[in-house]
Protein backbone atom coordinates (compact mmCIF):
# COMPACT_ATOMS: atom_id res chain seq x y z
CA UNK A 1 0.00 0.00 0.00
CA UNK A 2 2.78 2.44 0.91
CA UNK A 3 4.65 1.56 -2.29
CA UNK A 4 1.59 2.27 -4.42
CA UNK A 5 1.09 5.57 -2.63
CA UNK A 6 4.73 6.55 -3.23
CA UNK A 7 4.47 5.74 -6.94
CA UNK A 8 1.19 7.60 -7.36
CA UNK A 9 2.64 10.64 -5.58
CA UNK A 10 5.75 10.48 -7.77
CA UNK A 11 3.61 10.17 -10.90
CA UNK A 12 1.48 13.13 -9.83
CA UNK A 13 4.52 15.33 -9.17
CA UNK A 14 6.15 14.31 -12.45
CA UNK A 15 3.03 15.02 -14.49
CA UNK A 16 2.57 18.40 -12.78
CA UNK A 17 6.15 19.38 -13.56
CA UNK A 18 5.78 18.31 -17.19
CA UNK A 19 2.58 20.30 -17.59
CA UNK A 20 4.19 23.44 -16.20
CA UNK A 21 7.21 23.23 -18.51
CA UNK A 22 7.40 25.32 -21.66
CA UNK A 23 5.76 23.75 -24.70
CA UNK A 24 7.98 21.98 -27.20
CA UNK A 25 5.89 22.88 -30.26
CA UNK A 26 4.01 26.07 -30.99
CA UNK A 27 0.63 25.87 -32.71
CA UNK A 28 0.09 27.16 -36.24
CA UNK A 29 -1.44 30.62 -35.80
CA UNK A 30 -4.37 31.96 -37.81
CA UNK A 31 -3.44 35.62 -37.37
CA UNK A 32 -0.83 37.91 -35.85
CA UNK A 33 -2.97 38.78 -32.84
CA UNK A 34 -3.29 35.12 -31.85
CA UNK A 35 0.45 34.59 -32.29
CA UNK A 36 1.32 37.61 -30.15
CA UNK A 37 -1.16 36.59 -27.44
CA UNK A 38 0.22 33.03 -27.28
CA UNK A 39 3.82 34.25 -27.11
CA UNK A 40 3.01 36.76 -24.37
CA UNK A 41 1.15 34.12 -22.32
CA UNK A 42 3.98 31.58 -22.63
CA UNK A 43 6.63 34.16 -21.71
CA UNK A 44 4.63 35.22 -18.66
CA UNK A 45 4.90 31.58 -17.51
CA UNK A 46 8.66 31.34 -18.16
CA UNK A 47 10.37 34.73 -18.79
CA UNK A 48 13.84 33.15 -18.98
CA UNK A 49 12.83 31.20 -22.10
CA UNK A 50 11.63 34.25 -24.05
CA UNK A 51 13.94 33.80 -27.05
CA UNK A 52 13.22 30.05 -27.30
CA UNK A 53 9.45 30.60 -27.11
CA UNK A 54 9.60 33.36 -29.73
CA UNK A 55 11.76 31.23 -32.05
CA UNK A 56 9.38 28.30 -31.67
CA UNK A 57 6.38 30.50 -32.55
CA UNK A 58 8.21 32.06 -35.51
CA UNK A 59 9.14 28.62 -36.83
CA UNK A 60 5.49 27.54 -36.79
CA UNK A 61 4.15 30.79 -38.33
CA UNK A 62 6.98 32.73 -40.02
CA UNK A 63 4.59 35.22 -41.63
CA UNK A 64 3.97 36.69 -38.15
CA UNK A 65 7.63 36.84 -37.09
CA UNK A 66 7.58 40.63 -36.61
CA UNK A 67 4.55 40.57 -34.34
CA UNK A 68 5.97 37.58 -32.45
CA UNK A 69 9.22 39.48 -31.88
CA UNK A 70 7.36 42.54 -30.65
CA UNK A 71 5.23 40.48 -28.26
CA UNK A 72 8.28 38.64 -26.90
CA UNK A 73 10.21 41.84 -26.23
CA UNK A 74 7.22 43.49 -24.57
CA UNK A 75 6.21 40.48 -22.46
CA UNK A 76 9.75 39.84 -21.20
CA UNK A 77 10.60 43.52 -20.54
CA UNK A 78 13.78 42.90 -22.50
CA UNK A 79 16.84 45.11 -22.21
CA UNK A 80 19.07 45.79 -25.23
CA UNK A 81 20.98 42.50 -24.98
CA UNK A 82 17.83 40.44 -24.43
CA UNK A 83 16.24 42.21 -27.39
CA UNK A 84 19.22 41.22 -29.53
CA UNK A 85 18.93 37.60 -28.31
CA UNK A 86 15.22 37.50 -29.16
CA UNK A 87 15.84 39.05 -32.59
CA UNK A 88 18.61 36.55 -33.29
CA UNK A 89 16.51 33.54 -32.26
CA UNK A 90 13.48 34.64 -34.28
CA UNK A 91 15.61 35.59 -37.30
CA UNK A 92 17.21 32.14 -37.32
CA UNK A 93 13.73 30.58 -37.22
CA UNK A 94 12.36 32.86 -39.99
CA UNK A 95 15.33 34.34 -41.91
CA UNK A 96 13.19 35.60 -44.80
CA UNK A 97 11.44 37.96 -42.36
CA UNK A 98 14.65 39.58 -41.03
CA UNK A 99 13.75 43.15 -42.00
CA UNK A 100 10.26 42.89 -40.46
CA UNK A 101 11.72 41.33 -37.31
CA UNK A 102 14.26 44.15 -36.96
CA UNK A 103 11.68 46.85 -37.62
CA UNK A 104 9.22 45.47 -35.05
CA UNK A 105 12.00 45.03 -32.47
CA UNK A 106 13.16 48.62 -32.81
CA UNK A 107 9.57 49.87 -32.71
CA UNK A 108 9.35 48.44 -29.18
CA UNK A 109 12.95 49.16 -28.05
CA UNK A 110 14.36 52.09 -30.06
CA UNK A 111 17.48 52.08 -27.88
CA UNK A 112 18.40 48.63 -29.21
CA UNK A 113 18.84 49.80 -32.81
CA UNK A 114 22.62 49.24 -32.80
CA UNK A 115 22.28 45.74 -31.31
CA UNK A 116 19.57 44.79 -33.81
CA UNK A 117 21.74 45.95 -36.72
CA UNK A 118 24.65 43.92 -35.30
CA UNK A 119 22.44 40.82 -35.23
CA UNK A 120 21.35 41.50 -38.82
CA UNK A 121 24.99 41.76 -39.90
CA UNK A 122 25.82 38.51 -38.10
CA UNK A 123 22.99 36.55 -39.70
CA UNK A 124 23.25 38.09 -43.17
CA UNK A 125 26.61 39.82 -43.75
CA UNK A 126 25.46 41.07 -47.17
CA UNK A 127 22.61 43.10 -45.66
CA UNK A 128 23.05 46.82 -45.24
CA UNK A 129 22.19 48.26 -41.82
CA UNK A 130 18.73 49.70 -41.41
CA UNK A 131 18.48 53.33 -40.32
CA UNK A 132 17.48 53.02 -36.66
CA UNK A 133 18.05 55.62 -33.98
CA UNK A 134 21.04 54.62 -31.90
CA UNK A 135 21.44 54.85 -28.15
CA UNK A 136 23.75 57.83 -28.71
CA UNK A 137 20.89 59.60 -30.52
CA UNK A 138 20.15 60.45 -34.10
CA UNK A 139 19.48 57.99 -36.91
CA UNK A 140 21.38 59.16 -39.97
CA UNK A 141 22.62 62.39 -38.42
CA UNK A 142 19.49 64.34 -39.32
CA UNK A 143 16.67 65.48 -37.05
CA UNK A 144 13.44 63.49 -37.13
CA UNK A 145 10.89 64.74 -39.63
CA UNK A 146 7.15 64.61 -39.10
CA UNK A 147 5.62 62.87 -42.14
CA UNK A 148 2.31 64.67 -41.69
CA UNK A 149 2.85 68.24 -42.79
CA UNK A 150 -0.62 69.59 -43.37
CA UNK A 151 -3.00 72.02 -41.70
CA UNK A 152 -3.45 71.23 -38.05
CA UNK A 153 -0.22 69.24 -37.77
CA UNK A 154 3.32 70.12 -36.79
CA UNK A 155 5.85 71.13 -39.40
CA UNK A 156 9.59 70.69 -39.17
CA UNK A 157 11.85 73.62 -40.01
CA UNK A 158 15.58 73.18 -39.47
CA UNK A 159 15.12 70.62 -36.70
CA UNK A 160 12.71 72.84 -34.73
CA UNK A 161 9.07 71.86 -34.58
CA UNK A 162 6.72 74.80 -35.08
CA UNK A 163 3.03 74.41 -34.40
CA UNK A 164 0.79 75.35 -37.33
CA UNK A 165 -1.42 78.30 -36.40
CA UNK A 166 -4.63 78.67 -38.41
CA UNK A 167 -5.77 82.16 -39.47
CA UNK A 168 -7.84 84.16 -37.00
CA UNK A 169 -11.53 84.36 -37.87
CA UNK A 170 -13.61 87.35 -36.76
CA UNK A 171 -16.91 85.99 -35.52
CA UNK A 172 -18.88 89.27 -35.69
CA UNK A 173 -21.85 89.10 -38.03
CA UNK A 174 -21.46 90.50 -41.52
CA UNK A 175 -24.98 91.92 -41.62
CA UNK A 176 -26.32 94.91 -39.78
CA UNK A 177 -29.34 93.23 -38.23
CA UNK A 178 -28.58 94.58 -34.80
CA UNK A 179 -29.93 98.08 -35.52
CA UNK A 180 -33.30 99.13 -34.29
CA UNK A 181 -35.40 100.82 -36.90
Amino acid sequence: MKTALKFSTLALLLSASLLSAAPTVAPKFANAKAAAAWVAAEIKKDPAAASEIAAMAAASSPQFAGEITQAAITASNANDMSTAAIVEAVAKAAPEQMDAIATFAVAVRPEAGDEVNAVRATINPASSPLDFPSAAGGGAGSPPVNPQTGPGSSTTTGGVINQYNPPVVDSTPATRNDRTS
